[in-house]
């Protein structure tokens, strides 16, 4: 797979103990880039937590937290979810159908629990 220009994170799977990979899913920020992924899985529940771009307008970004979720095993995806406006670092652990995410902003640590791809926390 030919991967487009930009700075993305690739889920990828394999089921032949890594001979062969698919690419599930090709993440980024709603402004682009998309960096320091976490990844927590809980049976059927994958949650990717990362890093991605945030621009209120032309020439004022910042980093900020994203999540996308699968309930299937990465077969489908939820879009990346913004789940702030700005973030240096982020964290995420599942327990089941609950998806918990922490983000370091400006020396706090929000920490926000979902159940719905992060539509609501």
């Amino acid at each position: 797979m030919q991967l487009p220009l930009g700075q993305y994170i690739a889920v990828r799977k394999s089921t032949d103990s890594g001979r062969t990979w698919q690419t599930l899913q090709l993440l980024q920020g709603t402004d682009g880039g998309a960096t320091r992924p976490q990844l927590s899985v809980s049976g059927t529940h994958v949650a990717v937590a990362f890093i991605g771009a945030y621009c209120l307008s032309f020439n004022q970004c910042s980093e900020a937290p994203y999540l996308s979720v699968s309930s299937n095993g990465g077969a489908s995806w939820t879009g990346p979810r913004r789940l702030d406006t700005s973030a240096f670092d982020v964290l995420v652990a599942q327990d089941g159908e609950r998806t918990w995410v922490a983000w370091e902003r400006g020396g706090m640590m929000p920490l926000k629990m979902t159940v719905d791809g992060g539509a609501t926390c």
